[in-house]
């Protein structure tokens, strides 16, 4: 139901085509979820043939949730558009959300390629994505990501609590194994004296 004054002249429907693939792509741009959603699963069921410029000119737009929508089929869609978007995950000059969205779409994608993909970004000069990264590998055990956790948990700074939270989700009912093999070797090279915020943090937090 579409709700408006009186003296207003009822709106048509806008029109979508749902059998081409520029259609397709338009109807991304929808604000209609169902409409979105009913595109996005056509473009993933032809696979390659859907990495058109249409969609690739969408992953590439001014406004970072068209942007966030195109990467997520591209994700999906076949090799061609999984490497598209692992090229915008690896580009430093994209902002941290659409960095984010592009490592959550790689995940999703291929979930059997989560651990290989999280060692390669645990060490990302950004917060955002090495948060994403903790909370990714929270159902895999310690010892199978013990080198991607412990460039996690050098990349806390002792000031962000959300970071911190991450790298503690990464390992929950595990802390204590994560404590014993990556966090004590590394506090134990500093007396407990002088220990700064980043040391008792982790403590705290493992």
């Amino acid at each position: 139901y579409r709700v408006s004054r009186r003296v207003e002249k009822p709106r048509g429907l806008p029109a979508i085509d749902f059998d081409s693939t520029s259609g397709l792509v338009a109807a991304l741009r929808s604000p209609a979820v169902i409409v979105r959603s009913v595109a996005a699963a056509r473009l993933v069921k032809l696979g390659d043939d859907a990495i058109a410029p249409r969609l690739s000119a969408l992953a590439a737009d001014a406004d970072p949730t068209l942007r966030a929508r195109a990467i997520w089929v591209l994700a999906q869609a076949g090799p061609k558009g999984l490497g598209e978007v692992t090229s915008e995950l690896a580009s430093t000059e994209n902002p941290d959300a659409i960095r984010v969205t592009a490592y959550r779409a790689l995940r999703f994608a291929n979930p059997d390629g989560l651990q290989e993909l999280a060692g390669r970004f645990a060490a990302d000069t950004s917060p955002a994505l090495r948060r994403e990264v903790a909370l990714s590998i929270r159902d895999i055990p310690v010892k199978d990501c013990a080198e991607t956790l412990r460039q996690l948990i050098d990349g806390y700074d002792g000031e962000n609590r959300w970071y911190l939270e991450a790298i503690g989700a990464a390992v929950a009912n595990q802390e204590d194994t994560a404590y014993r093999e990556i966090v004590r070797p590394i506090l134990s090279k500093i007396p407990h004296a002088k220990w700064d915020k980043r040391a008792k943090n982790l403590a705290w937090r493992f």
